[in-house]
């Protein structure tokens, strides 16, 4: 990035204040705006990996809790397995990519 020089003109009241040529203004400002474009993108596709991250954990989870309903021996314990199972694909679908659908 390229730093700015400031030249040095006075005010109203005779005191220097920096200035700054628009050109080389407009040029860093253009150069900001595309590492704060490149950012959001990055920051796009961290998220859209760790959702994608969230929802596979969520759905092994939820086969898990499958697994453990079938080795269950009584009604209660075996209820609760299911009760976690749906659970996990509630918070499955949360985290579902919405252009996979």
């Amino acid at each position: 990035m390229s730093e700015l020089k400031a030249e040095q003109w006075l005010d109203y009241a005779g005191e220097p204040r920096p200035c700054y040529p628009k050109s080389e203004a407009d040029k860093v400002i253009a150069e900001l705006k595309e590492s704060v474009k490149g950012l959001i993108l990055d920051n796009y596709l961290k998220d859209k990996e760790t959702r994608h991250n969230k929802y596979k954990r969520c759905l092994a989870m939820a086969s898990y809790w499958v697994d453990v309903s079938y080795q269950c021996v009584d009604d209660k314990h075996r209820q609760s397995a299911e009760r976690h199972h749906r659970k996990w694909l509630e918070l499955a679908k949360k985290f579902k990519d919405k252009e996979a659908k």
